[in-house]
C-alpha cells in the first residue's frame, strides 16, 4: 500500500487540482497506471489512471455520494486540468513553471468565479524545503 499526499490539484500528479479536499494521505493501491485510492480520514474514494502525460482522475465525495471527475495533461512546464465537479459544474485551471521559483496558477472554480495566485519560492524556503524532505 502507498500513501499519497493530495492537495490542490497538484497533490496526486503535477496536474491535480481543487476537487480533492486538503487534509490527509489518501492510501493507494495499483500500479502507477492505474491506482484506486482512499483516504480515512476523509471517507473519500477516487481512482487515478496515468496515460503518458494524461491523468484522469475519478472519485465519489464521502458526504453526498456523488461523482466527480478530473483530466489533466502536463506538456513541459505547464499542466491544464479541468473536470466536474459532484454536482455536475465545470472548473479548470493552469498552472504554469516560469522557473524552479515561479509558478502561475489561474482558472476558475466551481462557481465559474475566475482566480490566479502567483506563487515565489525564496532561496530561504527552498533551502528549509530541501532539508525538511
Amino acid at each position: 500500500m502507498r500513501k499519497m499526499a493530495y492537495g490542490c490539484l497538484v497533490g496526486l500528479t503535477a496536474g491535480m487540482m481543487v476537487l480533492l479536499p486538503r487534509t490527509g494521505h489518501a492510501r493507494c493501491l495499483g500500479p502507477r497506471s492505474f491506482q484506486t485510492c482512499d483516504d480515512p480520514a476523509t471517507g473519500a474514494h477516487f481512482d487515478v489512471y496515468h496515460f503518458g502525460h494524461e491523468t484522469v482522475l475519478s472519485g465519489v465525495k464521502p458526504d453526498t455520494g456523488r461523482t466527480y471527475q478530473e483530466f489533466s495533461t502536463s506538456l513541459g512546464r505547464m499542466t491544464y486540468t479541468d473536470g466536474l465537479d459532484a454536482a455536475g459544474r465545470p472548473q479548470y485551471e493552469v498552472r504554469e513553471s516560469f522557473s524552479r521559483d515561479f509558478t502561475d496558477i489561474y482558472g476558475t472554480d466551481a462557481r465559474g468565479k475566475p482566480y490566479s495566485s502567483m506563487e515565489t519560492i525564496s532561496p530561504a524556503e527552498k533551502t528549509r524545503a530541501e532539508r525538511d524532505n
